[in-house]
């Protein structure tokens, strides 16, 4: 003898593959849900990541002089230059500055957290004169800043950096580099903190010894 069901008990009885089928459909489309402390260090990193770079953005729009600057400049290198794109360094450095430079490194943080790729940007050779005067007070104005980006490593280095840097330590190495005269001006900007208030110091000074005060 057979069992009927009404209509409402078979809804219910077949609701579940219902649901299990929207369930995948959600996890092809977004991907399997993160650990929320992961989740929690993503959103946090796309936070730092954007107000940095809208921090950028505003130095860039506000000062057309840095962008306009002629970057013409010589370049070292161990043996010959070559073609450098085959070390990763695809960064255009005889058009473009050292704002441009950290929104590259902005944004290749962004590719190595959401692909796990390399934490580093690799330059090759020493770009003498590349650096300008006035670049130095947008640099400074950054130094503090906690937004990630990638760190900084020559194509000499036997070391690379193990993880992300901040836009903060990469300031404070691009205003090495000008006092240097070279960037980079040493092989990796991994584990060079720097002192914030040794430049801040070195910057006022600079700055009262030409205006003669």
């Amino acid at each position: 003898m057979s069992t009927m069901f009404p209509d409402r008990t078979v809804r219910r009885l077949t609701r579940p593959s219902s649901c299990r089928s929207t369930l995948s459909r959600s996890v092809l489309a977004h991907g399997p849900r993160q650990p929320v402390p992961q989740l929690m260090a993503n959103v946090r990193f796309r936070k730092m990541r954007r107000r940095g770079m809208v921090a950028l953005l505003a130095l860039l729009v506000g000062n057309t002089a840095v962008v306009e600057e002629p970057r013409q400049h010589p370049v070292q290198c161990p043996t010959e230059c070559g073609d450098v794109t085959r070390f990763g360094d695809t960064f255009d450095w005889q058009h473009h500055g050292p704002l441009e430079f950290l929104l590259a490194l902005q944004r290749g943080a962004e590719r190595a957290q959401a692909s796990g790729g390399f934490p580093f940007y690799t330059v090759h050779g020493s770009h003498r004169g590349w650096l300008l005067e006035s670049d130095l007070p947008q640099l400074v104005n950054l130094i503090d800043s906690p937004t990630p980006c990638l760190a900084v490593v020559s194509s000499n280095s036997s070391v690379l950096p193990s993880s992300l840097s901040t836009v903060g330590v990469e300031a404070i190495f691009l205003i090495e580099g000008y006092r240097t005269g070279r960037y980079p001006p040493a092989i990796t900007s991994a584990h060079r903190q720097g002192d914030a208030a040794e430049i801040r110091q070195w910057w006022a000074e600079t700055q009262n010894g030409r205006s003669g005060t």
